[in-house]
């Protein structure tokens, strides 16, 4: 079994300001960085073998603060837990984008140059294999992103794309305890 400690990653100025970011790269703030400090208390008694982050800025950067201020040494960075790659609709206010006007349903529809929430699954999926494979019986902390968690936690918990997307909310240094 493996305990995983999933948390988004902090606070960035685009998020502040509602843009999507999917695969851009951008530093968190001032609230970032306070949001990652704050989770220290807690993940200190966790026991804590690894941790596991995207490779994008926002999410490095957290997962950096949390390895200093628990002081672990052992990180990965995996490209296949970033979050939702948005194509072009990045850097776009997320009240610009008429999602109903794409092609496809809500789990196929994607961006022009994007990839669909099925695509997310899938990579969601090899995750949790690759897990499986190199990191049984490890307590592992996750620093990643909202719709990429959000997919993760709705498919360890049996939930369909829509009700994962839909049905949970998960804020920039929010933390979710799961077993696999």
């Amino acid at each position: 079994m493996i305990r995983l400690l999933i948390v988004r990653h902090g606070e960035t100025n685009s998020n502040k300001e509602k843009r999507i970011q999917g695969h851009s790269n951008e530093n968190i703030n001032k609230k970032g960085i306070s949001q990652m400090k704050r989770l220290v208390p807690y993940l200190k008694n966790k026991k804590i073998d690894l941790i596991i982050s995207s490779d994008l800025t926002r999410a490095k950067e957290s997962a950096k603060i949390l390895a200093k201020e628990l002081d672990i040494n052992d990180m990965k960075y995996y490209k296949i837990v970033r979050e939702k790659n948005n194509g072009a609709f990045t850097g776009k206010k997320a009240i610009e984008i008429d999602w109903e006007s794409i092609k496809g349903t809500f789990e196929t529809r994607k961006a022009p140059d994007g990839e669909s929430l099925k695509e997310v699954l899938k990579r969601t999926k090899l995750f949790l294999r690759i897990l499986k494979r190199k990191y049984q019986k490890k307590n592992i902390l996750l620093v990643s992103h909202g719709t990429f968690i959000k997919i993760l936690v709705g498919y360890m918990e049996g939930k369909n794309i829509i009700d994962s997307i839909l049905k949970r909310r998960i804020k920039c240094g929010d933390l979710i305890e799961k077993q696999w």
